[in-house]
């Protein structure tokens, strides 16, 4: 089975950051999960001695909570901000940075809350999410 590399499942700020997933795995954990999933591909993934590697600010995995701010601008004028709650992220690899020229799961994010501006966002998140942010 393959690994899912940084594969993430977040839920609020207490939530836990899974890492490296087997399909099986990863299964297990969505079984009951439903909802909409918005897909897209990160360009800013290289992958170096067997590890892919995060090379731009977003996806933000600091602090134990994913945050979007500077990478999905326009993704995120697809709908109000309230609709957002509890659809699904993926982000997958580019073909181009291996040699199997597939696709991976570089992370999967469940959507646990949604802010208007990163100025609200900043005023939501404390302790060590703010410090390490």
């Amino acid at each position: 089975m393959s690994k899912c590399a940084a594969q993430c499942v977040q839920k609020g700020i207490e939530g836990a950051l899974y890492k490296n997933l087997s399909l099986k795995e990863l299964v297990q954990k969505l079984r009951e999960e439903k909802g909409e999933v918005y897909a897209y591909v990160l360009t800013t993934i290289k992958y170096e001695n067997g590890e892919f590697i995060q090379t731009g600010s977003a996806p933000n995995f600091q602090g134990g909570l994913i945050t979007l701010c500077t990478c999905k601008r326009f993704m995120r004028t697809w709908k109000p901000v309230q609709e957002w709650k509890g659809v699904w992220i993926a982000g997958f690899t580019s073909t181009q940075i291996t040699s199997t020229r597939k696709n991976y799961l570089f992370y999967l994010m469940k959507v646990s809350n949604a802010y208007p501006s990163f100025k609200s966002l900043w005023e939501r998140v404390y302790g060590k999410v703010y410090q390490k942010k």
